[in-house]
């Protein structure tokens, strides 16, 4: 009796493998990644190219116990990044998690093949050496979303030296005229350019649109433009007079513009018009009206 019983029950790694792939793709990656701790077999499936050419490895979607560990979320990525063997096309970072130059490069030795990077936050601790030496690795790379006006341009310096197939950008800090003129210089083949819910400075955007003839998308929907360079001499623009301060432009790409002055626009514009500056890249990054820049 007792060996009958035995005889239906089965062992953990001799589930079918397609099953198990099955279940795998329905599982959050925190599951997914523990999944491959039970045994070796499991572990096996969890390696599969199928997986990890379809997934992207969202840092913002794990556990809050986990994202407030930055040591622990370190060490967690690193597995997962093990598991998909250096094929993952996708990694977005978590606002909350600082990043430094020794964290940034050994992401990117274990992720060769990455073609889309969020790097949204404040990052002090990484420097122009550790930007240039991890986008050395990421030679693929084709899209970024960039939160940080401190190193933006030198990531897009780096990209520009580095990543020949780069076609999109999304920046969500300040729009100056030194980022235009980064732009300008270093990536004169993007095609696809979000500035959404952003300050924008008029010339930059002037610059930007006249001078980067490969430009096909741009994307400007509630951003807040002004003009001037003292506080005495600011002026607002509204973006229905987007077409007009590009009028002069000869090659025009698509603009992705508000029709009239939306809820969002009057938000973007109270935080930019407040006494005491507020910070909203943390509520802006995600969301875009390109799809491909959404998160």
């Amino acid at each position: 009796m007792e060996n009958n019983k035995e005889s239906h029950v089965r062992d953990w790694k001799d589930m079918d493998y397609e099953v198990l792939m099955r279940i795998f793709m329905t599982l959050n990656m925190v599951d997914f990644v523990a999944a491959s701790w039970v045994c070796s077999s499991w572990r096996k499936v969890c390696r599969d190219r199928v997986f990890w050419n379809r997934r992207a490895l969202d840092l913002t979607k794990w556990s809050p116990q986990l994202t407030q560990s930055s040591p622990r979320m370190i060490r967690f990525l690193k597995y997962a990044l093990y598991l998909s063997g250096g094929k993952i096309g996708s990694l977005i970072f978590s606002f909350r998690l600082p990043v430094r130059d020794g964290i940034l490069i050994n992401i990117a030795r274990r992720s060769p093949n990455l073609r889309r990077l969020v790097l949204p936050g404040r990052h002090l601790q990484i420097t122009e050496e550790g930007i240039i030496e991890a986008i050395q690795l990421w030679g693929g790379l084709e899209s970024i979303t960039l939160t940080d006006s401190d190193i933006a341009c030198t990531f897009i310096e780096a990209i520009g030296n580095c990543c020949r197939n780069f076609f999109e950008l999304k920046i969500t800090c300040n729009f100056s005229l030194k980022i235009a003129q980064a732009l300008v210089r270093h990536l004169p083949k993007l095609r696809r350019l979000s500035l959404q819910a952003t300050r924008v400075n008029k010339d930059a955007l002037v610059r930007a649109v006249t001078q980067l003839p490969a430009l096909e998308d741009l994307n400007v929907s509630h951003c807040f433009i002004v003009g001037g360079n003292r506080p005495e001499n600011i002026q607002v623009f509204s973006l229905q007079q987007v077409p007009d301060i590009l009028a002069e432009v000869v090659r025009m790409p698509r603009l992705i513009n508000c029709q009239v002055f939306c809820a969002k626009c009057e938000l973007v514009m109270a935080w930019n018009m407040a006494i005491e500056r507020w910070n909203p890249e943390e509520q802006i990054w995600r969301e875009d009206e390109i799809p491909t820049l959404r998160i």
